[in-house]
């Protein structure tokens, strides 16, 4: 990640965090919840969430099915995975840019067949 996205994500944090009533003093907390008590309870949560930063796995029959998260990191880990995203496809792009588009086009569809044999992706 360059230093100019970075400085991007801690503005667009700061704006995400402007409209806070409270400042977060405390590391935020992980907890686990049923999925009966978290209905229940949801408003509540959300309000954990939002105004004391604190994430939830929700469980059914104690199996983890579900998270609840701040907004804000929520928005933090979208934009990290999409500029992630781009820096992998600029790097190959600067890898393949030299291959004939044939043997780029063969390598994807050999891919693909992989991945769908694993159930990975899509069929057509």
């Amino acid at each position: 990640m360059t230093p100019a996205t970075q400085l991007a994500i801690l503005v667009q944090d700061m704006q995400l965090n402007k409209h806070r009533k409270t400042q977060q003093t405390a590391p935020q907390m992980e907890k686990t919840i049923a999925a009966f008590e978290a209905r229940r309870k949801f408003g509540q949560l959300i309000e954990e969430a939002y105004y004391r930063r604190d994430s939830f796995i929700v469980e059914r029959s104690g199996r983890p099915m579900a998270a609840l998260i701040p907004i804000d990191d929520y928005l933090r880990w979208k934009r990290y995975a999409k500029d992630k995203l781009f820096e992998i496809i600029g790097q190959n792009y600067e890898k393949n840019k030299n291959v004939p588009n044939e043997v780029l086009e063969q390598d994807i569809s050999l891919a693909l067949d992989m991945l769908r044999k694993e159930n990975l992706v899509a069929k057509e």
